[in-house]
């Protein structure tokens, strides 16, 4: 390695068998998500998985991505693509920008395209795929890069924003607001919500945007979710800022009121009332409990 985010993989050579482990690397049972630093970069693998790709700015150079032979390309930022298995992924740029990476198994996204799109498992199959800049993937893409580099990140929370954003990728989702449709069956529309709200959990997460987002009215939203989930779609959201508040508790580094903030709690005092209420102590008492 020459400076960050050098790797020298001669494209002249046979392809690697094994990924270059650029940065920040965290591995789960299923998959692993890499943040590549920016820099110069030669790449020239033969992939063994499912390889996700966003980048986090423009990024020139020369690619053999889109045919199999080594041309120019330019990218915006937030462009992403999928490859699948066996692809000889080869290309450099001078100065790459940082990118997020997922590398995983193929069956193992299968079912999660499957729920999100509504469209039968078997649909689905390992292919070659370019994505366009789109607000829900974008915003993923971010906040795993914000969990990434933190001191202690929480891991479950990462691994199911993770899981989430290689089913978006591999879908070819568009924005939220075109996807969605009346149309949609009930338990797709209620699916995506919950991976909208897990996600988004620190925006404006009112009734009456939740169901524009899926075309139906807060009425129809609150009776489906109430039927399916067990609760109104308030409930849900905030048991949800305390589940995800009190994970983040584990990470000392933040503090009470940017853990509040962060789970979109109004205040820190917001939120230590919710967590009165529902657990029965209050964040700072828990976090003392915890090693």
């Amino acid at each position: 390695m020459e400076g960050a985010g050098y790797q020298v993989l001669p494209m002249s050579a046979p392809p690697s068998s094994r990924l270059p482990v650029w940065g920040r690397r965290i591995e789960f049972d299923d998959f692993f998500v890499e943040l590549v630093p920016p820099g110069k970069r030669v790449l020239n693998v033969r992939l063994n998985n499912t390889f996700a790709s966003i980048n986090f700015g423009p990024s020139t150079g020369i690619s053999s991505v889109r045919d199999g032979r080594l041309k120019y390309y330019e990218r915006k930022p937030f462009e992403y693509f999928v490859a699948p298995p066996d692809f000889v992924l080869s290309g450099s740029s001078e100065f790459a920008p940082e990118v997020l990476v997922l590398v995983f198994d193929f069956e193992f996204a299968r079912p999660m395209i499957s729920s999100i799109t509504g469209l039968a498992v078997d649909v689905f199959n390992p292919h070659l795929l370019f994505g366009r800049p789109s607000p829900f993937v974008t915003t993923l893409a971010k906040k795993i890069r914000s969990l990434v580099t933190a001191q202690m990140p929480p891991l479950r929370y990462l691994e199911s924003l993770c899981i989430t954003l290689i089913a978006e990728m591999c879908s070819s989702a568009e924005p939220n607001e075109v996807r969605a449709k009346a149309s949609w069956p009930e338990s797709v529309a209620i699916k995506f919500l919950l991976q909208h709200i897990d996600v988004n959990i620190a925006e404006e997460l009112a009734v009456e945007h939740l169901a524009k987002l899926v075309g139906c009215s807060s009425d129809q939203l609150c009776r489906c979710f109430k039927k399916m989930i067990g609760e109104t779609p308030h409930s849900y959201v905030l048991q949800r800022r305390v589940d995800i508040a009190r994970c983040l508790l584990g990470n000392k580094t933040m503090s009470l009121a940017e853990i509040a903030y962060t789970t979109g709690f109004s205040s820190q005092s917001h939120m230590t009332t919710a967590f009165t209420r529902t657990l029965g102590v209050t964040p700072g008492a828990l976090r003392h409990q915890t090693p």
